[in-house]
């Protein structure tokens, strides 16, 4: 019995012994694996924004990650994470984006697209397009971005997570405000603007705004009868800031808060208002494209008396069976709706983003009233 309990202990010392080499050997080990992953993290960072020679990672309240690269102490630029919804999933990507707010390069880092297919968006031809791009841009499939033959869903998930990547960057890296839906630059035509606003602290304030290919280059106020010594601060610091940021609401100047709030009204009224009003469409018939799950869908449009009043389906080669109940519902719903603004059939996603991008096309390139 002695014998027994002897062995016993001589097992179980055996056994603490080795779970303690064990324990001790997967914390070493687990150590290298993370020491090598992080390696391996700032060389792929380092290639994607080779200016810079240190990186700082960021985490922001609201989840978003990126890097912020850094030369000498000074910003260059970051490497974005974002994703884009595929067919499989997510397609993750990163994107370096310099401190001019253009895509210097894209890297797609995982996905679960079909084999063969979702690996074809990795190649430099596609992911060139993206370089130089910036948040003015499309950067939209069909629009200043080739798909890939044969993986059009998965070339659109790498566009989408790169236009989330240059939304985040603009607020996160920039500091500019978020976009809204009622201020897009990208679709404001280029000319110089003129608005007005009565929010000035003694009188109205007037300015000019300058648009060229998408951005404000340039805000002037070109009458002000505010407090002297004060307004000028204000006129100097939120024209720039507005034309740094590319948004028209910007912080207000210290000491001169009814001024600042004027120019920024005034440059919200002097941009054109590009949403899109059915009720000003010209009466007619207007065709347009958009891109579904595997073909250009082309619709006809007819507008009378402010309405959508029929949508026709001229051409589409979409997955038969699949792809019927987006036919059968999408155009309907935006006539009852009359907006573009309807949810996607869950079961044929693509296909009815597809009908909705092309009547949105249709309207958009309708001339007014």
């Amino acid at each position: 019995m002695r014998d027994i309990i002897k062995l016993s202990l001589i097992l179980a010392l055996i056994c603490a012994v080795a779970g303690a080499s064990l324990a001790a050997t997967h914390s070493v080990t687990s150590k290298i694996v993370e020491a090598r992953r992080a390696e391996e993290l700032v060389a792929a960072l380092g290639e994607l924004l080779p200016d810079a020679d240190a990186f700082e990672e960021v985490l922001e309240e609201d989840g978003a990650l990126y890097y912020l690269g850094k030369k000498s102490g000074q910003p260059v630029g970051a490497v974005m994470l974002a994703a884009g919804q595929g067919y499989g999933g997510p397609v993750n990507v990163l994107v370096s984006i310099d401190m001019a707010g253009a895509v210097r390069t894209v890297k797609v880092t995982d996905h679960r697209e079909t084999a063969g297919i979702g690996d074809k968006v990795e190649t430099p031809t596609f992911l060139g397009q993206y370089v130089g791009k910036t948040a003015s841009d499309s950067v939209t499939v069909g629009q200043d971005i080739t798909a890939v033959s044969g993986a059009t869903v998965t070339s659109r998930a790498v566009a989408a997570g790169v236009r989330n990547a240059l939304a985040a960057h603009q607020v996160y890296v920039l500091g500019m405000a978020a976009p809204t839906d009622d201020f897009n630059l990208a679709k404001v035509k280029d000319g110089v603007y003129q608005g007005t606003s009565t929010e000035g602290y003694k009188d109205r304030i007037d300015v000019e705004v300058t648009v060229e290919s998408g951005r404000i280059v340039s805000v002037v106020v070109t009458y002000q009868n505010d407090t002297p010594g004060l307004a000028e601060y204000a006129v100097e610091d939120v024209t720039k800031l507005i034309v740094e940021k590319q948004h028209w609401q910007v912080d207000v100047t210290s000491g001169a808060t009814f001024t600042s709030n004027g120019i920024m009204d005034a440059v919200r009224n002097a941009i054109p208002d590009t949403t899109l009003r059915i009720e000003n469409i010209a009466d007619g018939i207007y065709e347009g494209e958009g891109e579904g799950y595997k073909s250009t869908i082309k619709v006809a449009v007819t507008v009378a008396d402010g309405k959508i009043t029929a949508i026709e389906i001229l051409e589409e080669n979409e997955s038969p069976y699949v792809s019927d109940p987006a036919f059968d519902e999408i155009p309907g719903a935006i006539i009852r709706e009359q907006s573009v603004e309807v949810d996607a059939i869950s079961s044929a996603t693509f296909t009815s983003i597809g009908i909705i991008e092309a009547v949105t096309d249709a309207l958009e390139n309708a001339p007014r009233k």
